[in-house]
């Protein structure tokens, strides 16, 4: 067996996540057996083209069921005839077999975009499942990485199953050969490889485990480099660069050791490869010398084939299993990207099957408790009610749970049964969908893209928005002086986070995409805590 059972079970459960079409898989798994049979017929015709320029006669070939009826139109005494089409034979073959091997290689190729695209496809969908709660507890940076750089990773590894699959029937077919010239030396061969094998698996049990270290130390890069670049004016206003140069070193440092280790672990395979072979040569060479040759029936011409057909089966096995050292490699990558699949139970939202007609009369809150964790309740017993066509205001010093309520009618997070109710219904009934639909947010941490004003104030508008209606609401939220002023108007790109707007100009951006999107539930996290007095009035 190449892999474990639990290890195969991983690379399965990947595989029925992307759900792509196996047909160019398949293909390209015909194409290399075939190249690898071809490969097999080209090194088959060596031994009788040689034999028969050595004997000077090639009337076994033409007795040949397969070659026969073609060498039979050439003279027998024109050996130098078919000499000369043997050898374009052997020609024809070889070029034939590659373009096979690179039609196989392009389906590979194929297949990993294909695959790629399905996983990070299948990823996202994850991410857009979740509920906030897993999003609380996960590194941004990290989360990025699995979605780019881990499928990435994982691509090239699964690639080289496939590759093994090439180069396995290949050897397969080097062996048969082999057997066919010398039964003894190949069967000694047969008898030696577990001990190689043996070799090989311990390598590729470490290859594993030092995987997994470099992932993990790969999580703290992406963790502290997230949390930096976030907190830039922290770091200069306390003077701090030497220290969190110092402290990114020292991580990069680490994650480059484990990267070292991996490599020169995999790096044993090909040498070990190459010593073994030698080995096996010296060995084999012995046996030959003592037992096996009898120059005088042409044994040195097929033993002297024997060797040759050893050195490139040999060049192949190393090949078979650098390739399951790339996958041992990659073992890091698929835990994570698991990991995300096996979350979602513990961090989707429950989703209704109701469509939320919209507010009628009031929303309640029923005995609501919640907490982040068991061991901070944030909510306990709360109770009230909320009347459609009033406002509500939630007071209360900080952190004693206002935001939280809000991402709780929101459904951001789940909650028990029937402790929020729209309507007399249980909130978890309605599809999580058609309620957002019905809702606006302005925060007091303000959500902004990395993108035009335009673009951040019609984000998320299900119907048609004419050029009238943004001008009302931008005028609403006092904005049009604003953007006046700017270059490119409301087209002006506002950077990460709409760092380029003030506190009060990003406040009022939010503002004005809540009012364009006239939902009947508008909920204000303190929502004009960056506003000045006299605009704060103007705004409301």
């Amino acid at each position: 067996m190449f892999y474990k059972d639990a290890e195969l079970e991983k690379v399965w459960f990947i595989w029925n996540k992307t759900r792509i079409n196996a047909n160019t898989i398949i293909l390209g798994v015909v194409l290399s057996i075939l190249s690898a049979f071809l490969e097999g017929v080209s090194l088959g015709l060596i031994l009788p083209t040689l034999e028969g320029v050595a004997k000077m006669d090639y009337t076994s070939l033409t007795q040949n069921q397969v070659l026969g009826g073609i060498l039979n139109v050439i003279p027998t005494e024109r050996i130098e005839l078919i000499f000369i089409f043997l050898i374009l034979l052997i020609f024809l073959v070889t070029v034939i077999k590659n373009i096979l091997s690179y039609f196989s290689s392009i389906c590979f190729v194929l297949w990993k975009n294909s695959f790629i695209h399905a996983l990070r496809r299948e990823i996202f969908t994850q991410y857009m499942g979740f509920g906030m709660h897993y999003f609380d507890k996960c590194n941004r940076g990290q989360l990025k990485s699995v979605l780019i750089e881990y499928t990435n990773n994982l691509s090239i590894g699964l690639i080289q199953v496939f590759s093994i699959i090439q180069s396995a029937a290949t050897v397969v077919v080097y062996f048969v050969i082999m057997m066919y010239i010398s039964w003894q030396l190949t069967l000694i061969i047969l008898i030696l490889l577990p001990l190689l094998q043996s070799i090989f698996y311990q390598i590729r049990k470490r290859i594993i485990r030092t995987s997994k270290d470099r992932i993990e130390s790969q999580k703290n890069i992406n963790e502290y480099i997230y949390n930096t670049l976030s907190c830039i004016p922290l770091i200069k206003i306390y003077n701090n660069e030497e220290h969190e140069k110092r402290k990114f070193s020292d991580l990069n440092e680490v994650f480059l050791g484990f990267e070292y280790s991996q490599r020169k672990k995999a790096s044993l395979i090909g040498p070990l490869n190459e010593v073994t072979t030698a080995g096996f040569v010296v060995i084999l060479a012995v046996i030959m010398a003592l037992f096996l040759i009898d120059a005088k029936s042409g044994g040195l011409t097929k033993f002297i084939v024997f060797f040759y057909i050893l050195k490139k089966s040999s060049v192949m096995y190393g090949t078979l299993n650098n390739a399951r050292a790339i996958i041992s490699e990659r073992w890091g990558d698929m835990d994570e990207m698991i990991n995300v699949f096996k979350d979602f139970e513990k961090h989707a939202i429950t989703d209704g099957k109701k469509e939320f007609p919209g507010l009628v009369d009031k929303i309640e809150l029923v005995n609501l408790s919640f907490s982040y964790s068991k061991e901070v309740p944030v909510l306990k017993d709360v109770s009230f009610e909320m009347k459609k066509g009033q406002v509500t205001a939630l007071v209360g010093p900080t952190g004693s749970g206002k935001t939280t309520i809000a991402t709780l009618i929101m459904r951001f997070y789940d909650v028990a049964e029937n402790t929020i109710k729209i309507d007399g219904t249980d909130i978890r009934e309605y599809t999580a969908e058609s309620l957002r639909n019905q809702m606006a947010l302005v925060s007091q941490d303000q959500l902004l893209f990395n993108d035009t004003i335009e673009a951040n104030l019609l984000y998320g508008q299900k119907h048609t928005v004419t050029s009238g209606e943004i001008e009302s609401v931008l005028d609403k939220a006092r904005l049009s002086a604003l953007i006046k002023k700017l270059p490119d108007g409301i087209k002006t790109r506002i950077g990460d986070n709409g760092v380029q707007l003030s506190g009060g100009e990003k406040q009022r951006l939010a503002i004005a995409r809540a009012i364009l999107k006239k939902s009947e539930i508008l909920v204000l996290d303190e929502a004009t805590s960056s506003l000045d007095s006299e605009t704060e009035k103007l705004v409301q």
